[in-house]
């Protein structure tokens, strides 16, 4: 069961790596979908914190206001002290979103 684990957590690296390299490619629309997918309901970890930002910086880069801003509330509400520097980060991009609701 352990490699099991081990497996999916590369698994996810994997896709997380693929879905930045979309994000760095600037195929936004592609990456937004490809970091939803690695999304998860209660985010917990460093890695579930850099997607929800990463989400948000793809759907912002789209110019979805809304779902960045969404990202960045969920990133903020969930971190609470566990990431400072990313939920710093998604509190600055959010402001910077509220403008254009």
């Amino acid at each position: 069961a352990a490699q099991v684990g081990v497996q999916s957590e590369a698994s996810l690296e994997q896709k997380f790596e693929a879905a930045g390299r979309l994000l760095d490619e600037k195929r936004y629309d592609e990456a937004a979908r490809a970091y939803d997918r690695l999304r998860v309901q209660k985010p917990a970890s460093s890695v579930d914190f850099h997607i929800l930002f990463n989400s948000g910086l793809a759907y912002q880069s789209l110019g979805d206001c809304i779902s960045a801003a969404d990202r960045y509330r969920q990133l903020v509400r969930m971190s609470q002290g566990a990431s400072p520097q990313l939920q710093a980060m998604a509190r600055l991009r959010l402001s910077e979103r509220l403008s254009c609701q």
